[in-house]
């Protein structure tokens, strides 16, 4: 998705776009990358759900804030979200018992 949107991004504006993937931890570390840099524009995050809602709440000490860290400027894609368990579990919703 990043490499769409830069090329074309790109094309309009002419200029160059660099898209640098930092894989591992279900994104945490380009997050983390993106949360340290200096704020001057031209570090933008590409992000979904592991960064911003899932990964933060599983860390005991997440390494930056999804809330303070990160501006929101457009959304560019939505993707369904499914949870799923097992029939023993007997669960019928999300609602607390």
């Amino acid at each position: 998705m990043a490499r769409l949107l830069a090329q074309g991004m790109g094309e309009e504006l002419g200029q160059s776009f660099v898209v640098d993937n930092r894989p591992g931890a279900g994104g945490t570390l380009g997050a983390d990358a993106v949360a340290k840099a200096a704020p001057d524009g031209y570090t933008v995050l590409l992000a979904g759900n592991p960064e911003l809602t899932i990964n933060p709440s599983l860390q005991e000490k997440p390494n930056y804030s999804a809330a303070n860290d990160f501006t929101p400027i457009v959304l560019v894609a939505q993707s369904p979200n499914v949870l799923v368990a097992h029939p023993s579990l007997g669960a019928k919703s999300l609602r607390a018992a």
